[in-house]
């Protein structure tokens, strides 16, 4: 009777060590599957450079989603040196009414488009031109008036500015400290001036040919070695207006501007100067490092034994950044969206490490330029990328 007792005894105690050890089990299992949350460092590798930032991941028990937010610092938007010289181009469209500065035979095809029931020659719509301008204000006919505006145009934003606006706007585009790459490219442009024909040159070779002294023998430029081409061109574009040089140039621009039969020949060199100076600048142009932040939405899967989950779903990234070239401020903005895969490796219960990949098949935003004088000239961002991630987190 006692060895039953002993027995029934042993087999309780057994039965309640068991129940003890499988609610401890069931216990750890249930606080491990409780730990659907994470948060940890990031490291995402784009087109514009490397940026580290913090991920993380937020999920509701027994809903097969998470929401996955991220910010990460250092990253550089991804823009081209074409679209900072569209930006510049913009805001001196902004200042200069390009109007002003159509070709002979622009403006002749306008005066035949003003009058479409005459037969115009050349010579009969430069005397329709001249007579309207040459015409008193008070005294011109509507028709004189339409023409004038459509060759013409109003008066430019740069008429509007005040002398120091209008000086600082000068020095804008003439102070230029150019990088040995910038110079380079600047000396390859010169040595194309100096081999085109004189006559056949554009404004802006004459104003390459100038900048170095207009030298009688070509050749004395194009035979320098790379180092010493690089050293003119600096000398020769590193130079700093005083007030009254950049008075007088602004003087000059005010005049082709406000007086129809004055010559163009201030405001065409100016606007080609202006164009120059934006591809020179663009060289090597890179946007700065910012500051970007967004999130995704994913569908989450997982292996059986639960050390490898998967996912995937759609994110949107915005990003900015800040730098400056030659005398320019730059911003951009950038929005990101795109489609996230990754997966992540349980390293123990409270650690996981992860690999990702976003294809962003829509990259959208602005390139701002803005410069002294109120200067402000923009450009569109587009485009799509691959971006690869790392990142570790806490799980809790």
């Amino acid at each position: 009777m006692n060895r039953i007792k002993s027995s029934g005894a042993f087999f309780s105690s057994l039965l309640f060590s068991s129940l003890l050890i499988a609610g401890s089990a069931n216990a750890q299992e249930k606080a491990s599957k409780t730990k659907l949350n994470s948060v940890g460092p990031a490291i995402e590798f784009s087109g514009g450079g490397t940026s580290f930032g913090i991920k993380g991941k937020i999920t509701n028990p027994g809903v097969p989603l998470s929401f996955r937010p991220i910010v990460l610092f250092g990253y550089t938007p991804n823009v081209s040196g074409g679209d900072f010289g569209k930006a510049v181009a913009s805001g001196v469209a902004n200042s200069f009414d390009t109007k002003v500065l159509l070709t002979p035979d622009q403006k002749r095809a306008i005066v035949r488009q003003q009058n479409p029931t005459l037969t115009l020659t050349d010579a009969d719509a430069d005397a329709l031109l001249a007579d309207a301008l040459a015409e008193p204000v008070a005294t011109r006919t509507p028709e004189q008036n339409a023409l004038i505006a459509a060759t013409t145009g109003p008066v430019p934003v740069f008429t509007t500015l005040t002398p120091a606006q209008q000086r600082a706007q000068v020095k804008l585009f003439t102070d230029l400290n150019l990088n040995d790459q910038q110079a380079d490219d600047v000396a390859k442009r010169t040595s194309e001036a100096l081999a085109a024909a004189p006559a056949s040159r554009t404004a802006e070779q004459n104003i390459l040919v100038d900048a170095i002294g207009n030298p009688t023998d070509p050749a004395t430029f194009t035979a320098l070695t790379p180092v010493a081409k690089r050293a003119a061109i600096k000398t020769a574009y590193n130079v700093t207006l005083s007030d009254t040089q950049a008075d007088t140039i602004a003087s000059q621009i005010n005049n082709a501007l406000t007086n129809p039969n004055a010559g163009q020949t201030a405001l065409t060199v100016a606007n080609s100067y202006i164009s120059f100076v934006t591809r020179t600048e663009a060289v090597g142009f890179t946007p700065g490092a910012g500051v970007a932040y967004g999130a995704a939405v994913t569908y989450d899967f997982e292996s059986a034994d639960k050390k490898l989950s998967g996912y995937i779903g759609p994110r949107v990234l915005f990003a900015s950044g800040s730098s400056k070239a030659g005398n320019f401020d730059t911003n951009t903005n950038e929005t990101n969206i795109g489609l996230l895969v990754g997966a992540d490796y349980e390293i123990s219960p409270d650690f996981i490490a992860g690999l990702s990949g976003t294809y962003n098949f829509s990259k959208t935003g602005t390139l701002d330029v803005s410069g002294p004088g109120g200067f402000k000239g923009s450009s569109s961002v587009s485009g799509s990328s691959f971006d690869v991630g790392i990142n570790f987190a806490y799980r809790f």
